[in-house]
């Protein structure tokens, strides 16, 4: 892949970035929230790639000012997604009441912060001139292999779900965004495509979502008295959120090996059949 084609996609990349910045700042809808920061990581992606070409080389960073917009952009939305989930339930008015006040007071304390979109378009000038020249079969095989490395681990450990998903949507992102343009390949896992690599990434979210709900929810709980309706309740869900953790993990545990083979033989995996539990139906 020519420097000509990473220049394009790059300045493609960072327009709809400042777009999306805009679109966001002051208001933090989740819309244009959720938006902003899927834009950021397919960026981030984009920057792990080019990395991977320059070895030895201090790696792309995102400029300062857009992480610090994606990182208040990420607080609002994991409370604008727990207060969806909130909302759905029966006996928790309080503690939803409590969510939405926190909600608010976030995207207040975002609103208040300034982008200078100029300043944000000089920090990706300077950025694009230190882009590579080119990305070769050789840099692909470097990226894939960084990306996969929590699979060399069977079963993959707790810990290294994280890391995993991120490099899964490292490769999902660079592959439909880059499509034709990115070098012939055919080392480990050069048969995985988009389409399959979001079914791995879809389950992971999910079960990461999971951690974060009981993290909110048992910190929440010590907050109200000992007795009570909404306290009851949190427990209660508290308890299903942990049932929920259990059966998808188990399903991790179930599917990745079926990616982890993809990547040993160049086979591109077979969607399990088993879907994740649906939350919204699930919900006590």
């Amino acid at each position: 892949m020519k420097q000509q084609t990473i220049r394009r996609i790059f300045r493609h990349q960072y327009k709809k970035l400042l777009t999306c910045l805009q679109a966001m700042h002051p208001g933090y809808t989740p819309e244009a929230v959720h938006t902003f920061r899927v834009q950021v990581k397919k960026f981030r992606a984009s920057l792990h790639l080019l990395s991977a070409a320059r070895p030895g080389h201090r790696p792309y960073k995102l400029p300062k000012k857009l992480k610090a917009a994606y990182t208040i952009a990420g607080r609002i939305r994991t409370y604008q997604l727990q207060a969806t989930m909130i909302n759905a339930q029966q006996g928790l008015s309080d503690y939803a009441a409590d969510i939405d006040a926190h909600v608010l007071r976030l995207q207040a304390i975002a609103a208040m912060q300034t982008y200078s979109v100029k300043k944000l378009k000089h920090a990706f000038t300077q950025l694009e001139k230190r882009l590579p020249h080119k990305v070769s079969g050789r840099d692909m095989e470097r990226f894939f292999k960084k990306c996969l490395q929590p699979l060399q681990n069977d079963p993959v450990a707790p810990y290294a779900i994280h890391p995993l998903r991120q490099g899964l949507k490292d490769l999902q992102y660079n592959l439909a965004a880059f499509e034709h343009d990115l070098p012939a390949y055919r080392g480990p896992a050069s048969a995985i495509n988009a389409a399959t690599l979001s079914t791995y990434t879809d389950l992971i979210g999910q079960y990461l979502d999971s951690h974060v709900y009981l993290q909110l929810i048992h910190s929440d709980r010590n907050i109200y008295p000992p007795a009570g309706t909404t306290r009851q309740r949190l427990q209660q869900l508290e308890k299903h959120w942990l049932t929920v953790q259990r059966q998808l993990y188990r399903q991790l545990m179930d599917t990745l090996p079926g990616l982890g083979k993809a990547v040993a033989n160049e086979q591109p995996p077979a969607t399990t059949d088993a879907q994740p539990p649906a939350a919204s139906q699930q919900l006590i």
